[in-house]
């Protein structure tokens, strides 16, 4: 006798592959995010962009969340413009 208890149960789908390799996304992000604010500056800004972008890019490749690179990329270009803007009023004063 069967009956819609003993059906065979359905196959679950295969895990998606992981690419190979290291997962840095996270750890990019929170670099970008600290060496922007704590460096500041035009170097620790640009800095803290590439290290969003690495995130970023590392993000999309394991299929996880961008956020945190899109953070230390937004806080880097906003510590470098502010950067020179202080530099242009500072020497605009002297």
């Amino acid at each position: 006798m069967t009956g819609p208890y003993n059906a065979p149960q359905p196959v679950p789908p295969p895990m998606p592959v992981q690419p190979a390799g290291r997962d840095n996304s996270t750890l990019f992000g929170v670099l970008g995010i600290i060496v922007s604010i704590c460096c500041g500056g035009v170097a620790g800004g640009i800095i803290g962009i590439i290290l969003g972008k690495l995130s970023r890019d590392q993000a999309r490749k394991f299929g996880k969340s961008t956020g945190l690179g899109t953070a230390a990329m937004v806080i880097g270009v906003l510590v470098t413009v502010a950067a020179i803007i202080y530099w242009i009023v500072y020497l605009a004063r002297r």
